[in-house]
């Protein structure tokens, strides 16, 4: 695994590690995009080792794009299902922003 790729996967299972300690959850469920998610990226393996040390179902639910993701989570308000938003990008940052949830 590449550096990069490394320092990512540890930045990730650093976050869920943090969750999980400040939260008592049965199970965490995690908006991403459909990349993370696929057999080629991060999300199976951090999955997979995050359920087995911490017995916690993490569910990832994968939408196409970061812009994609946002408004999903726009549309649903404060009924999202998502503890976790990850992969907005910069450009979707001020508008992210800006949500509340009551």
């Amino acid at each position: 695994m590449p550096a990069e790729e490394r320092m990512k996967f540890i930045y990730i299972t650093l976050s869920f590690l943090l969750l999980t300690t400040v939260v008592k959850a049965e199970k965490i469920t995690i908006y991403t995009y459909d990349s993370f998610v696929s057999e080629w990226g991060p999300g199976p393996l951090i999955e997979k080792q995050f359920e087995e040390t911490y017995q916690i179902d993490l569910e990832l639910v994968a939408v196409d794009s970061a812009a994609t993701l946002l408004n999903k989570v726009i549309l649903e308000g404060s009924n999202t299902k998502a503890d976790i938003i990850l992969g907005l990008d910069m450009n979707l940052f001020e508008s992210a922003k800006k949500i509340q949830f009551v």
